[in-house]
């Protein structure tokens, strides 16, 4: 017998330390075999619930017993086509009901699908947003897919979820929903199939457009016009025309240039003061109107196609109250009909939210200057983006940026206009009025100037072949008469299309350099190093007066360089005083030199606020690369200056006529 004790079971070890892979393989598949009957009999019970309660008394059991609610509603998804998803498919011969997960649970969208799936949002960068266009094909953002996005999406289309998407009752098999989440499913799937999507890049609103052959698009909101035909909105070509409010279409009738002969002659009736109209010989084109009214025609027709324009001419009209400005505002909003967005006090966010990814053109009227806001500097800085088509980036409050590509004209009057910055001089067209006086009032209804606007969009489709040779002989003549090219550019536009609203073909070479002489008093555009050296010049120094007016720096040079004499303050004195400010000045009368040090805490307090500021500590001021611009400039390095600078003669510094004329005594521009 044993010596081992009734009440202990010795421990059971192979045989051979061979048998051991074989031993733990054996209790393994004991385990996974008690692990499979345990789900038989979980599942078994969760059918048999099924049956006696439904679907959400067999999930309660199921959660009961560990099941994850996904694995409890796999069990009654079935391969049917119509039945519910919640009803068992078949059953074996023993009666136990036998379920199969689909193969491809999300299905294809219908090729009769009214939504347009478009693609995963870029232009934020987050490509959490699914872009749709909607039954009426307007365009919808949407990060959410819930039932009531999905309405909203689906509007009048909402029928179609029912039949493609049907929810049944799990006891009758009644159709009594739509089934949002599998819809969802299909929406998702198919804008990824899509790709990323930008509307700033791939959007194209209401207004005119330019096909890739130079062709011209205009799409109205209900229709597009594109390759000769007009078509419905939606994706053509590489871009997508989503639907809008309507706009007025084209006249279909031929149009003659007496329409814009007709609006010549209102356009006249305006009292012009423009400094164009001096030198103006009546009937060099052919005709005796005003030439600020040939600009205006220009402007209204590039205005109605500004968005098929590689440059957007602006135009601001500046006179006194009761001049006709705001007369002139609705006559222009009239003849643009739908393709305008106008406002009295608008902000520059206020316009590109309104305008969006269209092309429309913007009025404001009373654009008032504001000492105390920046609205102004930010609607010129829109204004900038907007002249040649730059993509303009905005923050949104969700750290998101936001870009829409400006293509708009502006159409700008005010009694005053703010100071601008030269590169804002050549891309705005300044038409300044005279006083009204006792004339007749300007009769025009706005049946009428919607009509016109119409028939010269007509006519601007019809003649759209020649833009592009006639917009290059202005800008040749233009080239020739001496202006440069922000000049060709701002003023070619305007009358070549004014040539195109009146004539069948341009006009010949020498009427058109007869035509543009008037713009030889706006030839030279004032240039940046000149505008710094105004802005510099024009400062008046605290503490030193002369004739109990405080002198400026304009008059401490000539002091220091001996240009006048005078009794209040030595030339001496004046150099000191100049120093002090960052200005140095060596020599006198014809020899006497400027110089302004690259780096100065002393010119960054006179450049404050200006656009040649630079903060101290940085590595040249904005002013050194005017100076640099300047003619007869030179580099120097100097310890007297502090370092580094540029140097160029006073006579150039003071903008005089030139150096002989220092000689005779000083005589200024």
């Amino acid at each position: 017998m044993s010596d081992i004790p009734n009440d202990q079971t010795p421990e059971l070890r192979p045989i051979a330390p061979h048998l051991a892979p074989m031993v733990a393989a054996t209790e393994e598949a004991k385990r996974r075999a008690q692990e499979e009957e345990d789900l038989r009999l979980d599942r078994e019970s969760i059918l048999r619930t099924f049956k006696r309660g439904g679907l959400k008394m067999a999930i309660q059991v199921g959660l009961s017993l560990g099941w994850a609610k996904y694995d409890i509603e796999a069990l009654f998804v079935s391969d049917a086509g119509s039945q519910s998803p919640h009803a068992p498919d078949h059953e074996d011969d023993e009666g136990t009901v036998k379920f199969v997960k689909e193969k491809k649970p999300v299905k294809p969208l219908p090729d009769d699908c009214p939504v347009v799936p478009l693609g995963m949002g870029a232009g934020d960068g987050s490509g959490k947003v699914c872009f749709y266009l909607c039954p009426n094909r307007q365009l919808v953002a949407m990060e959410s897919h819930g039932g009531d996005q999905l309405r909203r999406l689906f509007g009048t289309s909402i029928d179609w979820m029912w039949q493609h998407f049907p929810k049944f009752n799990e006891k009758d098999g009644r159709n009594t929903g739509i089934k949002f989440d599998r819809l969802s499913d299909s929406l998702i799937a198919a804008c990824g199939r899509r790709g990323a999507f930008n509307p700033a890049m791939r959007l194209r609103g209401v207004g005119a457009w330019r096909d890739d052959d130079g062709g011209l698009i205009l799409h109205t909101g209900e229709k597009v016009f594109i390759k000769g035909e007009w078509c419905d909105p939606g994706f053509i070509g590489d871009h997508v025309y989503p639907g809008d409010m309507s706009t007025p279409l084209p006249v279909t009738e031929t149009v003659k240039g007496d329409v814009a002969e007709h609006l010549l002659k209102i356009f006249d009736t305006w009292p012009w003061k423009d400094d164009a109209d001096a030198d103006w010989s009546a009937g060099l084109d052919g005709s005796d109107h005003r030439f600020a009214s040939l600009l205006l025609l220009g402007f209204v027709g590039t205005s109605l196609i500004g968005g098929a324009l590689k440059w957007r001419p602006m135009v601001w009209i500046t006179g006194e109250a009761g001049s006709g400005k705001s007369t002139l505002q609705d006559l222009f909003e009239y003849l643009m009909g739908g393709l305008l967005v106008k406002s009295t006090n608008a902000t520059p966010a206020g316009i590109y939210q309104t305008v969006g990814y269209s092309s429309r053109a913007v009025a404001i009227d009373e654009s008032e200057p504001d000492s105390q806001s920046q609205k102004m500097k930010h609607m010129m800085d829109l204004i900038r983006q907007s002249a040649s088509g730059g993509l303009a980036l905005r923050g949104s409050n969700d750290h998101k940026s936001k870009g829409f590509e400006c293509r708009s004209s502006f159409f700008m009057s005010s009694i005053l206009i703010p100071p601008m910055e030269s590169p804002d001089v050549g891309r705005i067209c300044i038409l300044e009025l005279g006083t009204l006086g006792q004339v007749s009032p300007i009769k025009f209804t706005p049946s009428w100037g919607r009509l016109t606007g119409r028939q010269l969009l007509k006519r601007i489709m019809d003649h759209w072949t020649r833009w592009n040779d006639t917009l290059e002989l202005y800008r040749a003549a233009l080239a020739n008469a001496g202006h440069d090219s922000r000049g060709c550019d701002q003023y070619g536009p305007l009358l070549a299309m004014s040539d195109l609203l009146r004539f069948d073909e341009p006009l010949p070479s020498d009427a058109i350099a007869g035509l543009i002489e008037p713009l030889a008093n706006r030839r030279q555009r004032q240039k940046d190093a000149d505008a710094m050296l105004m802005w510099l010049l024009s400062i008046a120094v605290d503490n030193v007066q002369r004739g109990g007016n405080r002198l400026t720096i304009r008059a401490l040079i000539e002091s220091a360089c001996a240009y006048r004499e005078t009794d209040t303050i030595s030339s001496e004195t004046s150099r000191k005083i100049l120093e002090t400010f960052g200005v140095f000045v060596d020599g006198v009368r014809e020899d006497a030199v400027i110089t302004l040090p690259n780096q100065s805490r002393e010119l960054g307090k006179l450049f404050y606020n200006s656009r040649w500021y630079t903060t101290a500590g940085a590595v040249a001021g904005g002013w050194k690369q005017a100076m640099e611009r300047l003619p007869h400039s030179r580099k120097i390095n100097s310890r007297r200056i502090g370092g580094r600078g540029v140097s160029v003669p006073a006579w150039v510094f003071l903008m005089m006529a030139d150096e002989d004329e220092i000689k005779k005594g000083g005589t200024m521009l």
